[in-house]
């Protein structure tokens, strides 16, 4: 059992000098995938927004034997918002739910789960894999990855 743990602290140091100088980012839908790492990662979570969206639905279900102006059901509901600390903390969380699509976007990441090691200029993404361990060695055993080091060495 030794050994393993040696073996595994060797190949964490061995990422350790080139992972501190890139960043790594985890897109997944926790719905589905896994979110728990070792590695220090900037994770996205997908699904927060509908999450969160389904809460406040939830929290915002009118009367429905009540006819309901859209004047009526926009004050009902600020009223409901100012007087749900829960409801007012949800709203104010939506706009930063969608914020991953921005570094998303940047990061030209088209799926998830996806793990995007970013560095020297490039991004290296990883569809379909959770396993933020495995993602990594399949970047730097990738031949694009090598040439890639090889040529911003010499």
């Amino acid at each position: 059992m030794k050994i393993h743990h040696l073996s595994f602290a060797l190949f964490l140091f061995s990422f350790s000098t080139e992972i501190l100088a890139s960043e790594i980012f985890y897109f997944y839908d926790s719905e589905v995938h896994n979110s728990q790492t070792i590695f220090s990662v900037t994770k996205f979570d997908v699904s927060k927004s509908n999450k969160i969206r389904a809460e406040i639905n939830k929290r915002l279900v009118f009367d429905s034997n009540r006819v309901w102006s859209k004047e009526d059901l926009e004050v009902e509901a600020r009223k409901r918002i100012a007087s749900d600390p829960q409801l007012k903390s949800l709203m104010n969380e939506m706009p930063d739910s969608f914020k991953y699509l921005q570094t998303a976007l940047e990061l030209k990441v088209l799926k998830v789960p996806a793990i995007v090691l970013k560095e020297n200029g490039h991004n290296w993404i990883v569809y379909g894999e959770t396993n933020i361990q495995k993602a990594l060695v399949l970047i730097r055993n990738s031949s694009d990855y090598q040439r890639a080091a090889k040529a911003s060495q010499g």
